[in-house]
């Protein structure tokens, strides 16, 4: 077999490029090839073998990776957020009230003079300023002292007295007024001012303005001023009233006011002019020609020499039988 002759591998020359280091190779190692014994056959020509080539691979040069550095990332703890159950709020609703306000009136209003025997005639009135109704509102008065009240004067009736004074009213609607009145006879004393209130209403309690009334000397000593039902001789009502005197000065007259209500300014003469009086007291008389039903309010005015100067006395109440009577003092200046 002919001898298998290498051919040249052509110098692998390097060119200006980045260093190629060669890879190991492994190393051909040829083997051994059996010798070939030569049939009757045509020679066999070896084929060039083509050499190898090594080609350059181009060095990798590692490129500077930067680490990857974690962070601490936190980790989401989920927490247990309370369910928000919608409460029902109540609507506001307003409430309906009661506001009482009291004023307290008097004839002679206040601040008047008035003497021993005098009467005065007190007015309390009692509103309902608020938005609901007033149920069973009592209304109290004390007297002070240097006054005593009228016997059954008082409109409406009070459940109780005299000392103190009280009235229950059963309902006030809001915005209703109701008023009581009552009388009281002034007495000789040392107070030289009466001073009255009132109060009404339960929570809460509510006071009336002051009343004041200064004491004067008497122009004349009464002893009893009344009224009496009856019939004259023909038969038909009248109301006799009647006023004792123990002293009298400087006394021109009386004159007799009246009125179907304790209303003070309404009230009107019995009579034309004055009753002429005696000069030192006695018994006196007025008949008036009154209805004979209902109610009769009477005042007595004592009027002075000079005519303007007035004292004023009562009132007495006469109902439509009976007889009222008021006891005073005789007091004289």
């Amino acid at each position: 077999t002919p001898t298998v002759t290498p051919t040249d591998t052509p110098t692998v020359t390097p060119t200006d490029t980045p260093t190629v280091t060669p890879t190991d190779t492994p190393t051909v190692t040829p083997t051994d090839t059996p010798t070939v014994t030569p049939t009757d056959t045509p020679t066999v020509t070896p084929t060039d073998t083509p050499t190898v080539t090594l080609t350059d691979t181009p060095t990798v040069t590692p490129t500077d990776t930067p680490t990857a550095t974690p962070t601490d990332t936190p980790t989401a703890t989920l927490t247990n957020t309370p369910t928000v159950t919608p409460t029902n709020t109540p609507t506001a609703t307003a409430t309906a009230t009661q506001q009482l306000a009291v004023a307290k009136a008097a004839v002679p209003a206040s601040g008047a003079i008035v003497h021993a025997g005098a009467f005065i005639t007190y007015t309390i009135r009692v509103t309902n300023a608020g938005s609901a109704p007033a149920l069973l509102v009592p209304i109290t008065d004390t007297l002070p002292a240097g006054m005593s009240y009228q016997a059954g004067s008082a409109v409406p009736a009070v459940i109780s007295g005299p000392s103190p004074l009280v009235w229950v009213i059963d309902a006030i609607a809001p915005g209703e007024a109701v008023a009581v009145t009552f009388s009281v006879v002034v007495a000789d004393g040392s107070n030289a001012t009466l001073t009255n209130v009132a109060v009404a209403g339960n929570s809460p309690v509510v006071t009336t303005n002051e009343v004041q009334h200064v004491l004067g000397p008497t122009a004349i000593g009464l002893a009893s001023l009344t009224a009496s039902r009856g019939l004259d001789l023909d038969g038909y009502p009248i109301v006799t009233v009647a006023w004792n005197v123990t002293g009298e000065n400087n006394t021109l007259g009386y004159r007799v006011l009246r009125c179907s209500s304790p209303d003070r300014a309404s009230a009107t003469a019995v009579v034309d002019g004055l009753l002429a009086a005696y000069g030192d007291g006695g018994l006196y008389a007025l008949v008036d020609d009154a209805p004979s039903s209902g109610a009769m309010w009477y005042w007595l005015q004592e009027v002075e020499v000079d005519g303007h100067t007035v004292h004023e006395y009562g009132p007495v109440m006469v109902g439509p039988i009976g007889v009222k009577r008021t006891y005073l003092p005789s007091v004289s200046r």
